[in-house]
């Protein structure tokens, strides 16, 4: 193959190429030269061979190698290795005719790389150097595979074109021309440490690569630790929230069965007012203090827990009271009666406000507001029970004995009928 590097005209290149992209390859093996289109697009790739003179010649091809050549004593050499050669036909150019055909009349070339395994001396025949003045030669110089030198055979056409030797690597001849001998010095010594070889370069590369690796591991393992700090942050939360219900559980269970018991009281008020005031105050107590109980552990509890109260109260018949005075007339005084636009006590919507008070003193305006209160839950009472129910409560008598009997008569749930029972008692 020979390439030839510096600048194309801009018919076969793009403008914005750069220096490694403004190179000629004259390559006559089809597979190479297929492969070099493919590599480098950029470039142009001459199919063909470089001679003395223009014509067709035989080229040994050896597979996967770039022992190719059209000299038949370097091909004989190949064979004598044990290589196996394929003879084909190519077309055969001067290197004049090549470089005139692509316009390069006038252009800087800074590189020409002659490597024809032994056929170096046709090449430089067929080329006018000192009309091309490429900046740099460089000519294989030993026959394949070996090092014996073949420079005597071509080496006085380089010179006198013009050319000054620089370096010989064991294997390539360095030359410049002397319109830049300025660069003598610097292709007149061997690489060594000073330089800086690929393998360096490659190794800094895999450093850096390496690097961000690393760092990359670091950034995904702190983002694992917080996800492993979130995730053991919600399990205490579910853990906290889990054992407050269990006790919020329990604490209804107990507030259930009060209940309960406050309702068989509340019928039987044969035993006395005293009794049924006594037991409607433990009843509000025991609630008072599962409520605290429950505001401590979760604060969206206590909106759970007074849920029946409220449909009680958005349940009651508007009007239906027996007293002709307003409804806070009829309470005693200090009970809690203000209420929000939607019917709620300040403070129960978001669970903070009180559910209980201490109950009243029964006695002159307090009693007669407390059989008022009964009356009302009376009504109320009767208005969820069915008209044709055998045992639907009357509301004449006395209040206590219509209160006890329509507790007694409802089939509103159980909690509903403890909590107006409370509400009664208690009039919060």
């Amino acid at each position: 193959g020979l390439r030839v590097g510096g600048p194309v005209a801009g018919d076969h290149l793009p403008e914005d190429a750069g220096l490694l992209g403004r190179g000629v390859h004259v390559e006559p093996v089809p597979a190479f030269a297929a492969a070099l289109r493919d590599a480098r697009p950029e470039d142009v790739v001459v199919e063909c061979g470089i001679g003395a003179e223009p014509g067709t010649a035989v080229l040994s091809v050896v597979d996967g190698t770039g022992w190719s050549t059209f000299d038949a004593h370097a091909a004989e050499l190949v064979r004598e290795r044990d290589r196996h050669t394929v003879e084909i036909e190519v077309p055969i150019r001067t290197l004049d005719d090549v470089l005139d055909s692509l316009g390069l009349e006038g252009q800087d070339i800074h590189l020409l790389k002659i490597d024809v395994e032994g056929f170096e001396a046709a090449v430089v025949a067929g080329a006018n150097l000192g009309r091309w003045r490429p900046w740099v030669l460089l000519i294989e110089a030993t026959e394949p595979g070996s090092t014996r030198t073949t420079h005597d055979t071509w080496e006085p056409m380089v010179l006198a074109a013009g050319y000054r030797f620089c370096l010989f690597d064991g294997l390539n001849r360095f030359y410049v021309h002397e319109d830049h001998a300025d660069l003598q010095q610097v292709l007149s010594y061997p690489a060594c440490t000073f330089d800086e070889p690929y393998e360096q370069r490659h190794q800094a590369d895999v450093r850096r690569q390496l690097d961000e690796s690393r760092a990359e591991v670091e950034r995904r393992e702190e983002s694992v630790r917080t996800m492993r700090t979130g995730f053991e942050q919600m399990t205490a939360q579910h853990d906290s929230l889990v054992s407050g219900q269990i006790r919020w559980r329990n604490a209804a269970v107990d507030a259930r069965a009060a209940a309960a018991a406050a309702i068989a009281d509340a019928a039987d008020q044969r035993r006395g007012r005293d009794l049924a005031e006594r037991e409607y105050r433990a009843v509000s107590e025991q609630v008072d203090r599962v409520q605290a109980e429950l505001d401590a552990i979760v604060a969206t509890v206590s909106w759970r827990v007074t849920s029946p109260l409220r449909a009680v109260r958005s349940r009651r018949p508007r009007g239906e009271v027996s007293d002709a005075r307003p409804v806070d007339a009829r309470l005693p005084v200090g009970s809690t009666t203000d209420t929000s636009a939607s019917g709620n006590r300040p403070g129960e919507a978001d669970g903070t406000g009180p559910v209980a008070s201490d109950g009243p003193a029964i006695g002159g305006p307090q009693s007669h507001a407390l059989r008022q209160r009964m009356r009302e839950a009376a009504a109320l009472l009767h208005s969820t029970a069915a008209a044709d129910a055998p045992d639907a409560p009357a509301l004449d008598g006395d209040a206590f004995d219509v209160f006890a009997h329509a507790l007694e008569a409802s089939d509103a749930p159980v909690l509903a009928r403890a909590w107006l029972a409370h509400v009664v008692a208690t009039a919060t």
